[in-house]
């Protein structure tokens, strides 16, 4: 069982007057999840503040497995007290994987006598990856506090490491934002602090760098991998990226064990053995997971 408390405060501006008084909102929430035989299960609720306003709503959620590349899962979410308006919102998606580097994601959505059906899906290879989905969020400037809005995440590596990151996410007003950012591994022969020549950093020329995902293609967070001798977790992004001085073969091994992320895998795929490469050509390891 996995149980979720989090306290948000928000700040939403008036106009774009910057000197105008910024609005503001708290949302208090609980979540759990837990699994029943082969159904994933969860539940929560939400209280929300805005001014002279409250609203109380809850979600409840169910998905399960249908069979090794086709998840199903179903959401419902209904603000039913408080000042907003009483409302539902019910969703249900199908999440297939077409092949390790590609899948395709449908969803439809009801709410407020309106049904509509949605698509997505991402793609996976060594130089970029893009991928369209769908959240339901809860926005406490809303008088319907469920919206469900779109979610496009883009990567590509770039020469020597250099990674750039586009993606949209939906402000606590609902509207749509962009964000991007870059990132890259810093090296070369750096001296340290009161060190000599004998002590200069050691360039390591070779790497092992790849990626953790489930069988839906979504990254995994926290997953402990041991290559050779190094332990070594995924990121946010779900990568993870080992140095070393030569190249040689090298044993693989999910460690379960050490796992930050506290929800149930399997291993689906993954290699035995992985090869250091110089960083220049280095080409990205997969491991793919199932969620228990």
């Amino acid at each position: 069982m996995l149980l979720t408390l989090g306290h948000q405060n928000f700040l939403q501006p008036q106009s774009i007057d910057p000197a105008a008084a910024y609005l503001h909102a708290t949302v208090n929430e609980a979540q759990a999840s837990f699994d029943v035989r082969d159904f994933r299960l969860g539940a929560g609720i939400f209280q929300s503040t805005y001014q002279s306003r409250s609203n109380l709503a809850n979600n409840l959620s169910a998905s399960r497995r249908i069979t090794s590349s086709l998840d199903a899962s179903v959401n419902y979410f209904r603000a039913f007290a408080g000042t907003g308006s009483r409302m539902s919102n019910l969703s249900g998606s199908l999440r297939e994987t077409i092949s390790p580097r590609i899948s395709l994601l449908q969803v439809i959505n009801y709410s407020q006598g309106r049904t509509n059906v949605l698509y997505g899906g991402s793609y996976l290879s060594n130089r970029f990856t893009v991928g369209v989905d769908y959240q339901t969020l809860y926005l406490p400037f809303h008088a319907n506090p469920f919206s469900q809005g779109i979610s496009v995440t883009l990567r590509i590596r770039l020469f020597g490491g250099l990674q750039v990151n586009a993606q949209t996410f939906r402000s606590a007003d609902g509207r749509l934002r962009y964000t991007a950012s870059g990132e890259t591994a810093l090296n070369g022969n750096f001296r340290p602090a009161g060190g000599d020549g004998q002590n200069a950093f050691k360039h390591l020329r070779y790497v092992v760098r790849g990626r953790v995902q489930d069988e839906t293609g979504n990254p995994v967070e926290g997953a402990a991998l041991l290559v050779g001798e190094e332990l070594v977790i995924t990121n946010a992004s779900g990568e993870f990226l080992v140095r070393r001085k030569t190249a040689g073969i090298l044993p693989l091994q999910v460690v379960f064990q050490e796992f930050l992320n506290p929800a149930s895998f399997r291993v689906i795929g993954a290699p035995r053995t992985v090869m250091p490469s110089p960083d220049s050509t280095a080409s990205d390891v997969r491991v793919i997971l199932g969620r228990n």
